[in-house]
């Protein structure tokens, strides 16, 4: 479920513990791939976002971790 909130458009969660399970899979799969073309712009840009984002996490997780470094070390925090 995280993924289709995170993707929208293009990304489905089909549960298993439906009955019609391998109905709703049956499904899901015909809708995504007649629409793969008008989900692929969606799903790169938000496969780009996501990126963007992961890039933005380890940039202040490395910022954090100098900062913590620096202070112990006693050396002036840039």
């Amino acid at each position: 479920m995280g993924l289709s909130a995170l993707f929208g458009l293009g990304c489905e969660t089909v549960l298993l513990e439906k009955q019609d399970f391998a109905e709703d899979l049956k499904d899901a799969i015909a809708r995504l791939w007649n629409g793969a073309e008008r989900f692929k712009p969606l799903l790169l840009a938000s496969a780009a976002r996501q990126i963007e984002l992961g890039h933005e996490a380890y940039d202040r997780i490395g910022a954090a971790v100098n900062s913590r470094i620096m202070r112990k070390a006693g050396l002036p925090i840039e």
